[in-house]
């Protein structure tokens, strides 16, 4: 009697050992998996960027379930995941024009509305990335960027283009996106914006000359060489050539 007594306790004690073991075992296998995933998807990011081309439809569809594999997976939300989400929704359908599928009158009706799912959910894995990670300029660049391919330069789009300039310090690449997008949007912006778009188009000259170049053609593009010139310094007026050409 005695001896059963003393059993209970310790069956109790090897199950509550057990418990936090099986428990540390299944957050190990999550997170295994979720790396994986990870890996999967960061891959074909790589090589697209790398290619400089949209991405085939099946190779598309491997990605776009290995990323929604890494963040289904990971034990929490996980803002880097969640940012890696939407950079696969956003190149599915980099190379066409922005705007919303009433927006798209040069693609079958079935196609737009395609390309504007995509969108959307690009923008709500931003979302959710800078709500976990707030303090990351490249996901607050992508949450405005995936707004402008919507067309939706509103409140939203405003804070998170300014967001991200606040956050962006040395980022050549963010300060690059930035200028490209405020140039673009450069009648819908306030007069905050303009500012910011310009003052980052000079920043991202400073980083070198195929920044400059891209800078340049932008700022030709949306006939804003005055106001981007207005502001240079006598380093940036000589990244950017169009500044001379102004002058004379």
């Amino acid at each position: 009697m005695k001896t059963r007594f003393l059993a209970r306790p310790r069956k109790a004690f090897a199950v509550a050992l057990l418990l936090p073991a099986l428990l540390i075992f299944a957050v190990g296998v999550a997170m295994a998996v979720a790396g994986f995933a990870r890996f999967q998807a960061e891959a074909f990011l790589t090589h697209w960027a790398e290619k400089a081309l949209p991405p085939e439809a099946r190779a598309w569809q491997v990605a776009e379930a290995a990323a929604q594999r890494s963040v289904g997976w990971y034990p929490v939300a996980n803002g880097e995941y969640l940012d890696r989400l939407g950079r696969v929704y956003s190149w599915q359908f980099y190379q066409f024009p922005y705007g919303a599928a009433v927006m798209l009158p040069a693609l079958p009706p079935e196609q737009a509305v395609v390309v504007e799912h995509s969108r959307r959910q690009a923008l709500d894995a931003y979302r959710a990335s800078v709500a976990v990670r707030p303090a990351w300029p490249d996901s607050w660049a992508r949450l405005a960027h995936a707004k402008l391919y919507l067309l939706q330069i509103d409140a939203e789009f405003g804070a998170a283009y300014a967001r991200a300039a606040q956050l962006a310090f040395g980022r050549d690449e963010v300060n690059l996106e930035l200028a490209e997008m405020g140039f673009f949007a450069w009648p819908s912006l306030t007069n905050g914006l303009r500012e910011i778009a310009l003052e980052r188009g000079l920043r991202a000259t400073d980083s070198g000359p195929r920044a400059a170049r891209r800078v340049r053609q932008r700022a030709a593009q949306a006939g804003l060489v005055p106001q981007l010139c207005g502001r240079a310094t006598p380093q940036q007026r000589m990244a950017i050539s169009l500044c001379r050409q102004e002058e004379g």
